[in-house]
């Protein structure tokens, strides 16, 4: 009898004993082969990569060309970007003291400010033909943005060098410009405001050498083709100069704050 008992105890014992092995120490199964075992890292990292090149696709910010406005430039073929260094940009001639070869420079530079814009472009832009100022030698009158910016930038360039393009000038003319003049400004703000350089600058200064810390940089931006996009627009164009097809008096351009093609005020 006590055999048997002893004998349940030892059971049971064994039974504990057995069970916690078993609950600390389980039972292997057969593992996957070795060409497998990369499977998993190997299809999180696809999974990750993918969605990161899918937020390059879609994501306007990391994409500059997504989502851009209509332009009669991208039917023109004329709308392309480039990363370009910021560091590094020589001066140019638009900055040089007044000369008949700065003069030039600008004008060849905004020459492409009347565009004759077709019936179709004012359309898909939203505008109504009828309301436009018609040329009559066809098309509407209109122009690009950016040429009106650049009248603007050379507007303040000649304020500048009141002395040289504004001698004399009555105080009458001097408050029309004045008001002209903040158009402009407000007009050069929106567009930094709206297509901001957010490349990134330091300062760098040298005690030995350096009078005052300056800006270095190894970022680049995003920047239209400037060539290609300035080649188009001269080619479509309404003469800068003479223009006498206009079927507006001057009154009208000045209101628009833009230069009589006729005088070029």
């Amino acid at each position: 009898m006590m055999a048997r008992v002893d004998e349940q105890k030892y059971s049971l014992l064994g039974d504990e004993e057995s069970h916690e092995q078993q609950s600390f120490e389980p039972t292997k199964k057969p593992g996957l082969p070795q060409c497998y075992r990369w499977a998993w890292p190997l299809l999180v990292i696809s999974l990750v990569y993918s969605l990161l090149l899918t937020g390059y696709v879609l994501h306007p910010i990391s994409r500059p060309n997504a989502q851009l406005p209509w332009t009669p430039a991208m039917d023109g073929k004329a709308v392309e970007y480039k990363l370009e260094d910021i560091a590094n940009f020589p001066s140019s001639i638009y900055s040089s003291s007044p000369s008949p070869e700065v003069d030039e420079a600008w004008e060849r530079l905004i020459q492409p400010l009347y565009y004759p814009a077709t019936k179709e472009e004012l359309e898909r832009n939203g505008d109504d033909p009828d309301v436009i100022i018609r040329l009559k030698e066809g098309g509407y009158f209109a122009t690009l943005g950016i040429y009106h910016e650049l009248h603007c930038m050379r507007r303040m360039y000649w304020h500048l060098h009141e002395e040289h393009y504004f001698p004399n000038r009555s105080e009458a003319a001097k408050r029309g410009e004045i008001a002209h003049l903040r158009h402009c400004i407000e007009l050069t703000l929106r567009t930094f405001k709206c297509t901001p350089n957010t490349a990134l600058y330091s300062f760098h200064y040298d005690p030995k050498r350096d009078t005052e810390p300056f800006i270095i940089s190894t970022g680049q931006r995003n920047c239209i083709n400037w060539d290609l996009f300035h080649s188009w627009a001269k080619n479509r164009a309404v003469a800068y100069d003479p223009q006498p097809e206009l079927l507006a008096p001057a009154s009208v351009f000045r209101e628009m704050h833009l230069p009589d093609p006729v005088s070029k005020w």
